[in-house]
């Protein structure tokens, strides 16, 4: 399998990955009461906007970031590099 197409199946497995993540909770973040001290539990969440509306809760998606658009960010490269890495191990060629 050559580059370009490693890159292209790469980029439509992880926007798949986005598409799914605002329908399913797949990603791991924390939550808890918007308060100072607050005790955060992890979970699987949804990045979808609909659920940003919500003053009682903050939610630190992978661990890191309230923002949705760096969510959207980490997930896409995230899923970028496990499918570029996945499918250049699988696909490499024995000499």
């Amino acid at each position: 399998m050559h580059f370009k197409q490693k890159a292209t199946y790469s980029w439509i497995i992880s926007s798949a990955v986005l598409a799914l993540s605002i329908l399913f909770p797949i990603v791991p973040c924390q939550t808890g009461a918007n308060v100072p001290n607050a005790i955060y539990s992890w979970k699987m969440c949804r990045l979808s906007p609909d659920l940003m509306c919500t003053t009682e809760l903050k939610t630190f998606f992978f661990g890191y970031t309230t923002s949705m658009t760096e969510s959207y960010l980490i997930l896409l490269v995230l899923a970028l590099l496990i499918t570029f890495g996945a499918f250049s191990i699988l696909t490499r060629k024995k000499n």
